[in-house]
């Protein structure tokens, strides 16, 4: 059992420093109060048309970046049915998440790249030949 526990400390810490699992600091770039109330949330859902691992896309002039660790998103949950940006509804971290409105509570995280008028760097980015904007 120790040894199990401690291979999975191992783990978290390895998939951590390799950016696999990240979170958004609440630190980081946030949307003001103003602009989540009628950009953002439940009353404002959209579709996601932007594939690909790690789908980058813009949003009432904020670029976002799909934290999925390289792997795509799944179809019925995240690009047939409309989604939506909230602040995590179930641990309260503050953390932006892009959630489906397919399924009560289903989510992934999402992390600001930028905010209007501000230019993201290529390597944020992935591929330049990936098109990025929805």
């Amino acid at each position: 059992m120790k040894i199990a526990i401690i291979g999975l400390l191992i783990l978290s810490i390895l998939l951590f420093s390799a950016g696999i699992m990240t979170s958004q600091s609440p630190k980081g770039i946030q949307i003001s109060p103003d602009t989540f109330k009628v950009s953002f949330g439940k009353e404002h859902p959209f579709k996601l048309t932007v594939h690909g691992p790690s789908p980058v896309f813009t949003r009432a002039g904020y670029t976002f970046k799909v934290e999925t660790g390289g792997h795509e998103l799944y179809d019925p949950l995240y690009y047939d049915v409309p989604v939506y940006i909230d602040v995590d509804e179930d641990y309260h971290t503050g953390e932006y998440r892009l959630y489906t409105t397919k399924e009560t509570k289903v989510s992934v995280g999402i992390s600001i790249l930028a905010g209007p008028g501000k230019h993201v760097p290529e390597k944020q980015l992935g591929s330049k030949d990936r098109p990025w904007y929805t």
